[in-house]
């Protein structure tokens, strides 16, 4: 059975367990409301109706006539009427004047509810199936009790109506329950419906397949879920795209300059008595295809080390503008030979805290490229300034310019906007790539401004105090989870 199968079985008989309980409740509570509401209509009525008789005795003054029972036919009628009842009619002395089923008249009657309607009060209770109802007789000249009229009546009539419509009700609310429940099922296959088709589509998606994600128009949070999943499964297919590529861009580039040297010593080799000039020109070939190979490797392995996490950053506070000048220096000699001119431009004194040994690998990548792929002639400036926050390291050339529609690439690994370019000068592919991983780590960021045949301007911006940032986007990130 599928996860999402058991969920939705114990979430319907959770449903149905809460759904009998209400119902359960209801039928509680509608019986006790109906009991109540037919045995105090029932008490009421026959309460006025005794009101009434007592009322008529009293005002023909029926108590101080002992004689013929014809005097009180308002009982007689009563009893005739309530036929479930029996009325009893007494004196202030508790002698039963009246009795309508002719069995206690001239005795003794005596309890609670008759010595509390002599009192004045009237008074009514039920007890189980029977209900007991006294109410005082005034005198109207006096307005002392001269006697009471007792009613005893059973209420299994009354019970009775009430089980028959009650049986009816309960019909109603079992036939209502199953529909709930019939529903509450429905509902929740449909709702989980959808999870069948999107495993579906993972599972086609494990196989190779799943070109087209089931529920991406709709706008619930299925419909969510699997655009969310669609991207992440994009980003992955994406990133094993991108190893393939690294992989065989890596084969290809450390293959290349093995190449050119086998290709090198054969023909040495093939050259029977050749004269020193040809060796020594093959030699120094040889040796700049091991150059090539190992600054390939050099940058791979920088690159590596960077993207470990376990490779942290070892930051000191330092002058930026310090730094920008020994950059400048130690890169002179290749601008002279390319007839660079290279421009230090200080809008300030600026200190940051970073690891001067990769922020150092990273501009002088950026120089080295506006030197590398600049014209005969021209110029690459690096300008220090700062804001409150960062450090801002500008660094422009004059040279070939890089297109828009490259913008977005050019941090990616063996990336090359001219790969003839680049093997002229000797890229390996990897400098952009190992710029922007020490930017980031430093939790900066790099932009770059570029037009073709005009030059580029890379503008890279590293907080002055790049621990506490840190600290800060940390305890940011805690209070967003």
């Amino acid at each position: 059975m599928k996860w999402y199968q058991r969920i939705q079985i114990r979430a319907t008989i959770f449903l149905i367990i809460v759904v009998t309980g209400i119902f359960c409740f209801a039928l509680f509570f509608v019986l006790s409301n109906q009991i109540n509401y037919r045995i105090n209509s029932r008490m009421d009525e026959i309460s006025r109706y005794a009101v009434l008789v007592a009322s008529d005795i009293a005002m023909n003054q029926y108590i101080g006539n002992t004689g013929s029972s014809e005097y009180y036919e308002e009982v007689d009628s009563m009893a005739g009427f309530y036929q479930d009842a029996r009325i009893l009619v007494l004196n202030d002395q508790c002698r039963v004047l009246k009795d309508s089923a002719n069995t206690r008249r001239g005795k003794t009657f005596i309890n609670d509810d008759i010595l509390t309607a002599l009192s004045g009060q009237t008074t009514r209770a039920v007890e189980g199936i029977y209900g007991r109802i006294a109410v005082p007789i005034l005198d109207y000249s006096d307005s002392y009790v001269v006697g009471v009229v007792y009613v005893s009546l059973s209420m299994e009539r009354q019970y009775q109506e009430i089980q028959n419509s009650l049986d009816a009700v309960v019909l109603v609310l079992i036939l209502t329950w199953i529909i709930i429940c019939l529903l509450i099922g429905s509902v929740f296959m449909l709702s989980f419906k959808p999870l069948a088709k999107i495993r579906r589509w993972l599972r086609d998606v494990n196989n190779g397949h799943g070109e087209h994600p089931p529920l991406v128009r709709e706008t619930s949070e299925y419909g969510a879920v699997v655009k969310s999943m669609d991207t992440i499964i994009a980003d992955l297919k994406e990133a094993d795209t991108s190893r393939k590529e690294f992989v065989s861009n890596v084969s290809h580039e450390l293959k290349t300059p093995l190449s050119s040297i086998k290709v090198l010593t054969e023909s040495l080799l093939l050259q029977k008595g050749a004269p020193e000039e040809i060796y020594r020109e093959f030699l120094q070939d040889i040796n700049s295809e091991i150059d090539r190979e190992s600054a390939l490797i050099n940058d791979l392995l920088s690159l590596v080390r960077l993207e470990d996490s376990k490779s942290g950053l070892n930051l000191q506070m330092i002058s930026m503008n310090d730094m920008a000048e020994s950059i400048l220096k130690r890169l002179q000699p290749l601008a002279d030979r390319k007839q660079v001119e290279l421009i230090l431009e200080n809008r300030g004194r600026v200190e940051a805290e970073v690891d001067e040994m990769k922020m150092t690998l990273a501009l002088s990548n950026l120089v080295e490229n506006g030197i590398k792929y600049n014209k005969e002639g021209g110029s690459v400036r690096l300008k220090v300034d700062s804001d409150f926050a960062d450090a801002i390291l500008t660094i422009s050339d004059t040279g070939c310019g890089i297109a828009e529609e490259h913008f977005n690439k050019i941090y990616q690994r063996f990336y090359r906007v001219d790969k003839t370019r680049d093997r002229a000068t000797g890229g390996t592919g990897l400098g952009l790539a190992i710029v922007h991983q020490i930017i980031t780590m430093h939790h900066g960021s790099i932009s770059i401004r570029s037009k073709e045949d005009v030059g580029t301007s890379f503008t890279v911006r590293i907080p002055l105090i790049a621990v506490q940032n840190a600290k800060n986007l940390a305890e940011k990130e805690e209070k967003d989870r």
